[in-house]
């Protein structure tokens, strides 16, 4: 099992014939959210979100109008929506039906409005980071109001694994999303740096680009055994095993 951040760049697709899409298993949590993000004035959710003027504007409007219920018969595929550096990277729309079958059942994307999704779960545009300092009934932040239900979804998903393992190719802010201790897996780290001479830097943007390449690896070649991600060679990256632990695995390339 593979998870993921999302991306704040997003823009509706359909999915390729034949490709049967899903609901998100936690949309009543999300409509709960919705409510409470409409009840703020457009003040207090530039105060929330940390948005400037313009951006406020647009997801104000984008929250009152957004219709979760549509989801149970429309939207857009979660991994074809989102559009950042990972994502250009996994390059979802060139995948074949067969490997978005295999997406939906070993990959999930962690969301600070939906929790966790699966690729094929129907989403429309949103923006809601996890790391939001939002107040909600399970405490003050969305990592309270998530952080069991997300590590309850994945253990019933790593409970179905022939070889269960979770590999964390998420960030910090949603990785911390899951409560490690209660999972019934062990838990691999995957980081990428770069190599400039002795030393070794990791530089976000290409490790967000990274990311994405590994899991297009892993849906396209339908990896079923964990050692075969040591195989990952794309953007002249190279598993360094001298350098790797068993919950952490380093890959790094010459700097360009």
């Amino acid at each position: 099992m593979l998870i993921l951040s999302p991306s704040k760049g997003q823009q509706q697709s359909t999915a390729p014939p034949g490709v049967i899409t899903t609901v998100p298993e936690f949309l009543p949590q999300a409509k709960q959210l919705l409510a409470s993000l409409r009840t703020l004035s457009p003040d207090e959710l530039t105060a929330l979100m940390r948005l400037g003027p313009s951006l406020a504007e647009r997801t104000y409007a984008q929250l009152h109008t957004m219709e979760l219920d549509s989801l149970l018969t429309a939207g857009s595929p979660a991994l074809l929506t989102f559009r950042g550096t990972a994502f250009h990277g996994i390059n979802a729309r060139q995948c074949s039906a067969a490997d978005l079958t295999f997406a939906q059942q070993h990959v999930r994307i962690l969301s600070g409005l939906h929790g966790v999704l699966r690729p094929l779960d129907r989403i429309l545009p949103y923006r809601l980071e996890m790391g939001t300092p939002m107040p909600n009934e399970q405490g003050k932040t969305l990592y309270a109001y998530w952080a069991e239900r997300i590590t309850t979804h994945l253990n019933k998903a790593l409970a179905q694994e022939q070889q269960p393992l979770l590999i964390n190719l998420a960030s910090q802010e949603y990785a911390r999303s899951v409560l490690r201790s209660q999972l019934i897996a062990p838990w691999l780290d995957i980081q990428f740096k770069e190599e400039n001479g002795e030393q070794l830097k990791t530089v976000t943007i290409y490790t967000k680009k990274a990311r994405g390449l590994m899991a297009g690896f892993f849906i396209r070649h339908r990896l079923r055994d964990p050692e075969e991600l040591k195989g990952f060679t794309e953007d002249r990256y190279r598993f360094r095993p001298e350098l790797s632990t068993d919950q952490v695995w380093l890959f790094t390339r010459p700097a360009s």
